[in-house]
């Protein structure tokens, strides 16, 4: 059944939800707002310093976001990415997530510096990680 949701995952990943098509039909990038990214970043970041157990359904709403995120921040330059990562970097340290969820935005910074993710959603290194909110076992992050 998990293998299941991880391909509907991995298509809504490639479409972002279907916003990538309108966003690119409506010439809709200079219209966007350069802070959702950051605003996107800051909810997950207080969503899950709020909660004392991760379940499931709290990692795909948080994946969801974190897509979206990654949308938002792919219409910004690179050193808007760069420095929306390292905020991002700040919020998860100062909420005490470090621990948690340190993986997915050190896997971010890689990949906003051309990094990839081996198959098994790592990095090379084994430095960070792609975050996802389904999985075929226990999530990384719980």
């Amino acid at each position: 059944m998990a293998g299941n949701g991880m391909v509907i995952e991995q298509s809504q990943i490639l479409t972002t939800h279907n916003l990538a098509v309108p966003a690119e039909t409506l010439d809709l990038r200079s219209r966007l707002d350069p802070g959702l990214a950051g605003r996107v970043f800051t909810w997950v970041v207080r969503r899950l310093a709020g909660q004392r157990s991760w379940d499931r359904q709290l990692l795909k709403n948080i994946a969801y976001a974190w897509r979206q995120a990654i949308f938002f921040l792919s219409f910004r330059g690179e050193d808007e990415q760069r420095a929306a990562v390292a905020q991002l970097g700040e919020l998860v340290t100062q909420a005490g997530l470090q621990h948690r969820f340190g993986p997915a935005v050190t896997g971010l910074a890689a990949v906003v510096e051309g990094a990839r993710f081996s198959p098994d959603g790592t990095l090379p290194d084994g430095s960070g990680r792609r975050l996802l909110g389904w999985t075929t076992g226990p999530h990384w992050c719980r």
